[in-house]
């Protein structure tokens, strides 16, 4: 089994969120476009992995993992770990909106030193001036910050020895992660429809930069 199967397989079976049906179908369809793809752009020269393919696959890849990730945490209820998943998603999309302003900037997402952080997350802003503040609320969690300084309840037998809050339980779910889900879904489609547009739209770009590997048939690796 995938993956990601597996990891929704667990999601439904959860009490929560209201909307979980929803969020599966995005979740199902986010993962589904991204093995698309793969199959569009690592079928076109499957034997030779140049610089740029190895970004966009690189990218892609991170994309994958960190959605995978935060669907993973959000079976645990574990808001801290989603909110830090999905600052580096957002983080992600910045480099893809970064790579479409110009094309011919792929290769350097794989060699050093690479761009600077401040220069992806502007060019995420510019296509989406909102982003700005998704992504400061999401580095609240990720920074010595009080909103990620969550605390849960502890057992009822532990409050008379411990007090009532633990920094082990994790959240009680609320409308907070319903929230969550929606608004990093919407970066992730965001993000897969700029990747689609740079395969589709900019194919010879993925040829470029140098030739980082070579199969040869029958070669086992």
């Amino acid at each position: 089994m995938i993956l990601e199967a597996e990891t929704l397989r667990t999601l439904r079976g959860a009490m929560w969120p209201r909307n979980v049906d929803e969020h599966i179908r995005s979740f199902t369809a986010c993962f589904a476009r991204m093995r698309e793809l793969d199959d569009l752009v690592s079928r076109r020269a499957p034997l030779t992995l140049t610089e740029s393919t190895w970004a966009f696959l690189g990218m892609l890849g991170k994309l994958y993992k960190l959605l995978l990730g935060f669907a993973h945490e959000a079976t645990q209820t574990n808001l801290v770990a989603m909110q830090v998943l999905a600052r580096g998603l957002v983080e992600t999309f910045c480099s893809a909106a970064w790579v479409l302003e110009q094309p011919s900037r792929l290769v350097a997402l794989v060699q050093t030193p690479g761009p600077k952080i401040g220069r992806l997350l502007n060019a995420g802003y510019r296509q989406y001036p909102a982003l700005q503040n998704l992504y400061e609320s999401l580095s609240e969690f990720a920074h010595p910050h009080r909103s990620g300084h969550l605390l849960g309840f502890r057992s009822a037998e532990e409050v008379p020895v411990k007090g009532p809050m633990s920094p082990f339980a994790v959240s009680v779910p609320d409308s907070t992660f319903d929230g969550a889900i929606s608004s990093v879904l919407g970066v992730v489609i965001e993000a897969i429809t700029i990747m689609e547009k740079i395969a589709v739209e900019h194919e010879p770009r993925l040829a470029e930069g140098r030739i980082m590997a070579i199969w040869c048939p029958g070669s086992k690796r």
